[in-house]
């Protein structure tokens, strides 16, 4: 929970996700209350896993359920749970499970990608292999 938490601050903070959502969505109606941020200043640290798993995030299907109900509960931060997920048409027990597993999901991708990123990144070729760059003018 609280990864995710961090993902949504960091989101809102360096405006790295997207616009406020409009009053047209399902998630623009549940504009009214909205869960207040548990961090104090905008002010994200950068890191790799929190660009991991906001790929992770981005990369799964906008139109699918469980990533309306992530969004819902971590993206737009709705405080009335059940209100939320009667607006999707499901039970408030139902919103729990699917944001349990879109967590769960999520975050098995997030370390995959994380992972695969320190692996590309060892496999390239070091400075001190080559020669300076002020050698080459």
């Amino acid at each position: 929970h609280e990864l995710f938490e961090q993902w949504s601050a960091w989101s809102r903070t360096r405006r790295y996700y997207a616009p406020p959502p409009t009053t047209g969505t399902i998630l623009g109606k549940l504009s009214g209350k909205t869960r207040p941020l548990s961090t104090g200043a905008p002010d994200a640290s950068c890191s790799a896993s929190m660009a991991a798993l906001h790929l992770a995030i981005i990369g799964q299907p906008r139109d699918a359920l469980d990533t309306k109900v992530f969004m819902a509960y971590y993206g737009h931060r709705a405080a009335i749970i059940k209100t939320a997920a009667a607006s999707l048409g499901i039970s408030r027990s139902h919103f729990y499970r699917l944001l349990h597993g879109f967590c769960t999901r999520v975050h098995a991708a997030a370390r995959q990608i994380e992972a695969d990123n320190v692996a590309a990144a060892q496999a390239l070729p070091h400075r001190s292999d080559h020669a300076p760059l002020a050698a080459l003018d």
